[in-house]
């Protein structure tokens, strides 16, 4: 946190004149994301740093044992769930399904679609069986 509004403004303002000259390519995707990264790593404070760790930590537990329990796999493509229907599928109690998933639509990763019921969102598809769950279990063994 060392910018003045000035120089806050000045990288915005580049961020922005680069998104709308964006035209899906995946470098310059890349760089947009670490352009906008740069730029909220250096407003937040140190509580907001020690919150998006936590946020991370959690996300990336939730996602383990949701995996780990085959969640992703019993969640119908299309349309949604609840916490109780996936509960009893995955074999957890209604109540660690809802704090697991609170994590995960917290962050994008599963759409919450009504009080405790759950869709999949393009994210949450990356984590049905395939190589990139098999990185995800490698990762989380060695991690």
């Amino acid at each position: 946190m060392g910018s003045t509004e000035s120089d806050v403004v000045s990288k915005a303002e580049a961020i922005l004149a680069a998104a709308k000259k964006y035209n899906g390519n995946r470098q310059e995707r890349y760089e947009l994301m670490k352009q906008l990264d740069l730029l909220y790593l250096e407003l937040e404070d140190p509580v907001d740093a020690l919150m998006r760790q936590w946020t991370f930590m959690n996300t990336s537990t939730s996602l383990d044992v949701m995996v780990k329990m085959g969640a992703f796999e019993k969640m119908p493509k299309q349309g949604s769930i609840t916490a109780e229907e996936l509960g009893k599928l995955i074999k957890l109690p209604t109540g660690i399904v809802v704090r697991l998933m609170r994590m995960l639509t917290g962050t994008g990763v599963v759409a919450l679609t009504g009080e405790d019921t759950y869709a999949h969102t393009p994210k949450s598809m990356a984590y049905l069986e395939g190589a990139a769950v098999d990185f995800f279990n490698l990762w989380s063994v060695y991690a």
